[in-house]
């Protein structure tokens, strides 16, 4: 039997120890198995690149996270770094930090032709322009270089300006007058036009990270998400039409959020390889009704309580029954 496991990380443990804890399980009942670590932005999402793409940990500043391998670069801008003051340019710091780090990598003779960007969390509203005009400053980008802006899937479909975009939503929220919020957006469809056009504010993704997105898209980067990364990476959708079985880690599951960003992807590439998705958690509150509507075969949860985090030597062992359940 043949099973694909995809997992993101459970509490302690990286996607790749979590996948491959759970793999074991399977393993016990003479099943192939193949791994696959998953993960969202500010969730382990660089750390399962770096698993992914057998990369390289660099030290390159307090703040960062910063991985290398053949295939390019991630940085992942970590929280601490991003709770910046709500200014015109606050996003410039972002813009230096992966300046430093792509200088950094060049004198190390580091490939920079693919870089995956992930930020924990933005506090500005500037539509990138601190981030622009600190990466022009501070390299000049390759002709071909693409930058990938990681994020989460409900940002990737915000706007920067007009009617649904960020000085809409956040005016709307803190009860802003409409005159100032027309001048603000109005300041964000002028700065677009100055970068690339007027349309690239109404662009999908180019409100995400308070505008980040807009910067990177002029920079002909892209916006994607976490799971949707290492899916392309790792050739998912050719791995899944050869296995008998998908198993779905992810760490708590509950309606709410529904797998976040992972479970969805993985249900898609399951229906789409015609196989069952079978998804496992450290503690889960669906029920097996929703579980379906999800296109979830099964759910497990493999702990009696949301706080208690198995180690990997017992996250195999919780998850043999599973396993045994799944295995012919």
């Amino acid at each position: 039997m043949r099973i694909l496991v995809a997992s993101a990380p459970f509490a302690g443990l990286t996607s790749a120890q979590t996948g491959a804890a759970l793999a074991r399980a399977w393993a016990e009942f003479g099943a192939q198995l193949a791994v696959v670590p998953i993960a969202e932005s500010g969730r382990g999402f660089s750390r399962a690149w770096a698993d992914l793409t057998d990369a390289t940990e660099q030290e390159w500043g307090a703040g960062l996270e910063v991985f290398t391998s053949s295939v390019g670069l991630a940085v992942h801008v970590l929280s601490e770094a991003t709770s910046l003051p709500d200014t015109p340019s606050a996003s410039r710091e972002v813009g230096q930090r992966l300046a430093k780090v792509l200088n950094s990598a060049e004198r190390a003779g580091l490939s920079t032709r693919e870089t995956w960007l992930e930020v924990d969390h933005a506090s500005w509203a500037d539509g990138g322009e601190g981030f622009w005009r600190a990466l022009h400053e501070g390299v000049v980008p390759q002709a071909d270089w693409q930058l990938h802006l990681v994020t989460t899937s409900a940002e990737r479909e915000l706007h920067l300006t007009g009617f649904r975009g960020i000085t809409a939503a956040r005016g709307r929220v803190d009860g802003i007058h409409p005159g100032d919020m027309l001048a603000a957006d109005q300041a964000l469809v002028d700065w677009c036009t100055s970068i690339a056009s007027p349309e690239l504010g109404t662009t999908l993704g180019s409100g995400a990270l308070g505008g980040l997105g807009a910067a990177v898209l002029a920079l002909g980067g892209d916006v994607v998400t976490g799971p949707g990364e290492c899916a392309r990476l790792a050739g998912i959708d050719e791995t899944a039409s050869l296995a008998d079985v998908v198993v779905a880690g992810y760490d708590l599951l509950e309606f709410g959020s529904k797998g976040g960003d992972v479970l969805p992807l993985l249900a898609a590439v399951a229906e789409g390889a015609g196989r069952p998705l079978v998804a496992v958690s450290r503690f889960n509150w669906i029920s097996a009704r929703e579980s379906r509507t999800m296109g979830v075969e099964q759910v497990f949860g493999l702990c009696g309580q949301p706080d208690v985090a198995p180690g990997e030597a017992e996250l195999t062992e919780l998850a043999v029954p599973v396993a045994r359940t799944w295995c012919w």
